[in-house]
């Protein structure tokens, strides 16, 4: 319908995981009776195998076009990122990172995030003050640790959201695509 406004490859995509999941449910009940050794029920293993194989290909095929012609409002991405919470694991992560066991970390954070509720505000908006109504081991530099656009940044893994991370897993996948 031209007024529809659904993203149907999306949801499209998203129903083939059903299709993906009957399929290892298949499997994993193929193998949960076998003994040590080949046998014969084998034979049923490749219908799934094969029809997810295809499945997954042709999902991506999608995916990739989708991706392709995405286009983003990073205004409002940025505005909705500011206004989350999704730095509340950096937040208990600065804990850690002064001393703190993270199972009180996590406390604290949790404190700080239902008084974020209850005011109606984001970590962009706290205080140094309210900050330290939780704990005396929030500094002001807290606030760079929890900027959502500087966190992906400090993960520094193979394969975390670093910029250079992410450059790197480019640069490699180019390299293998030729």
């Amino acid at each position: 319908m031209p007024q529809k406004k659904n993203p149907d490859l999306p949801e499209l995509l998203r129903g083939k995981s059903g299709r993906a999941t009957g399929n290892l449910l298949n499997l994993l009940t193929i193998l949960k009776g076998l003994p040590l050794a080949y046998n014969k029920d084998l034979q049923e293993d490749k219908p799934p195998l094969f029809d997810s194989a295809e499945q997954a290909a042709d999902a991506l095929e999608l995916a990739a076009q989708l991706i392709s012609k995405l286009k983003f409002n990073t205004k409002v991405l940025k505005e909705r990122v500011m206004k989350s919470k999704t730095t509340a694991v950096d937040m208990a992560d600065y804990l850690v990172m002064k001393g703190l066991p993270f199972r009180d970390a996590h406390h604290i954070v949790g404190e700080v995030v239902l008084a974020c509720e209850e005011n109606g505000i984001s970590f962009s908006n706290l205080t140094l003050k309210e900050l330290k109504k939780q704990s005396k081991l929030f500094e002001k530099n807290v606030f760079s640790f929890i900027d959502p656009l500087k966190s992906p940044d400090r993960k520094k893994g193979t394969g975390s959201t670093s910029r250079k991370q992410i450059m790197e897993q480019i640069k490699r996948l180019k390299k293998e695509d030729k």
